[in-house]
């Protein structure tokens, strides 16, 4: 477990690709965990596409540090229930206290709750439809200046 101070150093940190190789999209039902660094190499990170369905866009996009801490992921198409709390652990998080998402949605990393709090995606930028547009929005969140290259076919 690390702060929520440690969380948004490690998240408003600028990374960039190790690799300037293009990098296969996953086809359906695969997944795929490519390396980023900062850009003073200090930090290694893990930039996890999960394309989990078989039968619909059904994606997972998130970093996690080297210690496999989740910092930000956002969930197409996915379904997720909040904790509910007497208190919650951020004022954003109170519309959504114990709530049931089901649609596309973002994780940040909240101290003492890991990845366990979420927010519809489109209650913070609600015209962010197609899924390459949410890539784009969760690289900017992530603070990912120079992303992978992915190399997409017609299979996401």
């Amino acid at each position: 477990m690390i702060t929520q101070s440690e969380a948004n150093y490690l998240i408003n940190l600028n990374k960039q690709r190790v690799e300037e190789s293009k990098i296969q999209f996953p086809f359906h039902g695969a997944k795929l965990s490519i390396p980023i660094e900062s850009c003073d190499k200090k930090c290694m990170f893990i930039f996890d596409i999960n394309n989990t369905s078989n039968t619909q866009i059904k994606l997972t996009y998130q970093t996690r540090n080297n210690e496999s801490i989740i910092l930000i992921r956002i969930d197409i198409n996915g379904s997720h229930r909040n904790p509910f709390v007497s208190s919650t652990p951020l004022p954003q998080y109170k519309p959504y206290n114990g709530k049931q998402i089901l649609e596309t949605h973002i994780h940040y990393y909240t101290e003492g709750y890991k990845d366990s709090w979420a927010i519809p995606l489109a209650d913070i930028m609600p015209d962010l439809k197609h899924e390459y547009e949410i890539l784009n929005y969760f690289y900017s969140v992530c603070s990912i200046i120079k992303p992978p290259v992915l190399e997409y076919g017609l299979h996401i």
